[in-house]
């Protein structure tokens, strides 16, 4: 908004303008044309339009940009004579201006399209400006015209901006417009392809002609991962049946795209009718089995088990996708791969083949327990007794076994004693090694409140702090957390609290290393304070001393209610 201040110094400034271009010196009238843009009155502009003709060059191009910011409608014609100037600069700084102002200069701008010395020129400017006149040019113009417009697009530093090229296709809001949003998926810039295939995708599957032709179309530059991206996507989203071919061709024809776009299109295109075209496309590429599994089509078996001859990979993808399909004639040949590949050992579980739960109890011994342990419940549902007889003597084994062996236990709803469901819950808390949810399966089946479990979690555990300084490194652990915890599960007088206590007592000791230069000496820490406040503890309770306390506190849990 204007101020009285601006209508008193408006005049003036005119007046000033005005003598400045009279003079003889180029700054001065170059100044003058800086403050008539400056001051965006209309008088200013009549006297912009009068110096276009100045004999100097570096004024008339100050002149142009004035006048493509000015939003003048009469500066279009003035800007037309200046972009066919005998300066080149001039010239490109006046298509500038014609662009910048806009709707007013586009019947200019076409009448420059079709001075052969100013073409290309107008095209580069058009282009740069992401101007709306392009987008026929791009339909509807020559292979010259086009490729003008793109290198045009490809020169701009901003290439991966996509605001401008969003604003100008909102202008395009109806279906006849769609061949023109296909010519930007060939020929515009990576911005522009973005937004067109986005933009096509709104048409739903009316737009399933126009992309599938820009896909495997003859433009090489498809052949960069990066354009086909925003194709795929869109394919994906119109979940059209009929993309599956050109999809499944696409595969066949071996281009260089992220082959997992090209499968999450297929996924969300393809339907009961797609079987036969993914077949096609299985020995080109491995992952479409998934896709068949998936589908839940019996046709595919032979030739998925014709898969699991081949390399790693697609013996995995194959197998996986046979268990899908429950099919029960692969087990065999599952059988004979299993050893060498874990999908076909996930397939049999799926299938619900008893041969397969010897090996998978093996793989669990081995502290294979979290990818094993939901393999061993799927099983359990077709043969429970089995799994839970080959689990049971788990229980006894070492380190995280007897813990992995009670998770799969309790999921296949076959509780152990309390007291074997603390002791696995304390050599997993003392292990450090165990995940949280498996850690929760053992509490919550042992009725061990979230409180007990977290004092637990830290009364068993320590922290490292480390210092280092050159030729000296100390590693010792930190017993802050440790001993509030233990005093937290004093603060609990239950069976299961007592039987925490006691593990405490007989916690095991941690080394830790102090080096100076070459030479390295090793520390033993007991941490002596949370083992004499546990056994503080427990005599307190009435607890014997010494390893009797182990006997009389799992007779305690023993009696002790669920």
């Amino acid at each position: 908004m204007r101020t009285i201040l601006d209508f008193i110094q408006s005049p003036i400034a005119l007046w000033r303008a005005r003598r400045l271009f009279a003079n003889q010196d180029t700054r001065m009238r170059r100044k003058a044309v800086e403050m008539l843009s400056a001051l965006n009155n209309p008088r200013g502009v009549d006297i912009l339009l009068d110096g276009a003709s100045d004999d100097d060059s570096g004024v008339r191009c100050d002149i142009a940009q004035a006048l493509g910011r000015s939003g003048d409608p009469r500066a279009a014609e003035v800007l037309y004579g200046l972009a066919r100037d005998t300066s080149p600069f001039t010239r490109s700084t006046a298509l500038e201006a014609l662009c910048e102002l806009g709707e007013p200069a586009e019947p200019v701008l076409e009448r420059l399209l079709q001075v052969p010395e100013c073409r290309q020129a107008v095209l580069r400017a058009l282009a740069i400006a992401h101007s709306r006149l392009i987008l026929p040019l791009l339909s509807d113009g020559s292979e010259e015209t086009r490729k003008a417009i793109v290198e045009a697009l490809d020169s701009r530093h901003d290439e991966f901006d996509e605001s401008r090229p969003r604003q100008l296709l909102i202008d395009l809001p109806d279906m006849n417009d769609l061949p023109r949003l296909a010519a930007l998926l060939r020929f515009g810039g990576y911005a522009f392809q973005r937004i067109a295939a986005s933009q096509m995708a709104t048409f739903g599957r009316e737009a399933f002609p126009y992309l599938a032709a820009e896909l495997n179309g003859p433009n090489p530059d498809f052949q960069v991962n990066c354009f086909t991206e925003p194709i795929l996507e869109a394919l994906a989203s119109i979940q059209d049946p009929r993309a599956v071919r050109v999809l499944v061709d696409r595969l066949i024809a071996e281009r260089p795209d992220s082959v997992d776009k090209v499968i999450e299109a297929l996924r969300r295109s393809m339907d009961a009718s797609s079987v036969e075209d993914l077949l096609r496309g299985l020995s080109h590429c491995a992952e479409i089995a998934l896709l068949l599994g998936d589908l839940g089509d019996e046709r595919a078996i032979p030739y998925l088990l014709a898969q699991l001859d081949g390399e790693n990979h697609t013996r995995g993808y194959a197998a996986e996708a046979l268990g899908n399909l429950h099919a029960e004639v692969a087990v065999d040949k599952l059988l004979e791969i299993g050893p060498h590949c874990f999908e076909a050992v996930k397939a049999l579980a799926k299938i619900g083949d008893e041969r397969i739960i010897e090996d998978l109890v093996a793989m669990l011994a081995n502290d294979g327990g979290e990818t094993v342990v939901p393999l061993l419940v799927t099983i359990g549902e077709k043969h429970r007794d089995v799994v839970i007889d080959g689990l049971v003597p788990l229980l006894e084994g070492r380190k995280l076994q007897p813990f992995w062996a009670a998770v799969a236990l309790v999921r296949l709803e076959h509780k152990p004693e309390r007291l074997v469901l603390l002791g696995v819950l304390a050599d997993a808390l003392e292990e450090r090694s165990a995940p949280d949810t498996a850690l929760r399966t053992i509490a919550s089946a042992a009725k061990v409140p979230d409180a007990v479990l977290s004092a637990a979690y830290d009364a068993f555990g320590y922290e490292f702090e480390s210092w280092n300084d050159g030729d000296w490194s100390f590693d010792t652990p930190s017993y802050e957390k440790g001993d509030a915890a233990v005093r937290q599960l004093v603060s609990y007088p239950t069976p299961v609290t007592s039987y925490f206590l006691y593990r405490v007592t007989i916690k095991k000791t941690v080394k830790s290393s102090l080096r100076c230069g070459p030479s390295e000496k090793t520390y033993r820490f007991r941490f002596k304070n949370q083992r004499r406040l546990a056994k503080a503890e427990l005599a307190r309770r009435g607890f014997p001393p010494g390893k009797a306390a182990g006997d009389a506190v799992a007779e305690a849990v023993r009696q002790s209610r669920w």
